[in-house]
């Protein structure tokens, strides 16, 4: 499914191509955006877990000291989730940023769903309240904080143009017309054979390609017998669900970029083959 298809105002949709873009922007710009799945914190759903270094030591300084553990919802969302919302902001109840526009895209911004009782003490902290009640959950960290919202789409527009080496596009950080209808034409799950993966999962039209070859490879390594035909199809699914019960991983059938399906596979965008 492109993103342009995806008609619901939910990030999980793109995650597979989000997990991509945060890999080319972490080859470009290396430490900028730091994981923050570590902290003590409820993730909300949909959660993309990144923030610059600084906003995350922030945020564990406030935890540290607060003794509160906060529900983010939003913290960096990338220029393909943006493009998302905007497209469907009429499902939205709450302001859209247009595309490359967004706060969120700079890694500094959280959402948090107890604002209310904790605003006083984040804004104590050193967070800023930009919005007020207009977008009440959203705080802000400014101090040490880089400029990175060209970068995010300069990563994008790396990654397109990888996998699409015959219509590539300028590498410029410009959000505009032809950056977006590329975002728009670009697959949900991920583009097939970059060195980063892509989420794989049973689709319409059926995944192929060689990260599919290489994740049944690494299946039937595993002693589980099906149709290794590279196809990603109902019998691979079963596999799949087959391998995650027998682990005690979720079961859903989905093998994510670094999720814990693939680590158990070895298949990894450092180690994409078993």
């Amino acid at each position: 499914m492109l993103v342009k298809d995806i008609k619901e105002f939910r990030s999980m949709p793109v995650r597979g191509l989000d997990n991509q873009v945060v890999w080319k922007f972490n080859q470009m710009k290396p430490g900028v955006l730091v994981s923050i799945a570590d902290l003590d914190i409820a993730k909300g759903d949909g959660l993309m877990p990144y923030l610059q270094k600084s906003a995350k030591d922030a945020l564990q300084r406030y935890i540290d000291k607060y003794k509160q553990r906060l529900t983010i919802n939003n913290a960096y969302r990338s220029i393909i989730v943006q493009t998302l919302f905007w497209n469907n902001r009429n499902l939205a109840g709450g302001l859209v940023a247009y595309p490359g526009k967004s706060d969120h895209g700079n890694g500094a911004a959280i959402d948090i769903n107890e604002w209310e009782n904790q605003k006083t003490n984040l804004i104590n902290a050193g967070w800023h309240w930009s919005y007020g009640r207009r977008d009440a959950m959203h705080f802000d960290w400014v101090d040490g904080i880089e400029f990175i919202k060209d970068d995010t789409v300069k990563a994008f527009q790396a990654l397109w143009n990888e996998a699409n080496p015959k219509s590539a596009i300028a590498v410029d950080g410009l959000c505009g017309s032809t950056t977006i209808k590329c975002i728009e034409n670009s697959p949900a799950e991920g583009f097939p054979d970059l060195a980063c993966g892509r989420t794989l999962r049973l689709t319409a039209p059926m995944q192929t390609g060689n990260d599919v070859s290489r994740l049944q490879k690494a299946l039937a390594s595993t002693g589980i017998n099906f149709n290794s035909d590279g196809i990603f199809g109902l019998e691979t699914d079963k596999a799949i669900k087959q391998f995650q019960s027998a682990n005690k991983l979720f079961v859903d059938g989905i093998v994510s970029i670094n999720g814990e399906t693939a680590t158990k596979l070895n298949l990894t965008p450092d180690n994409p083959a078993p």
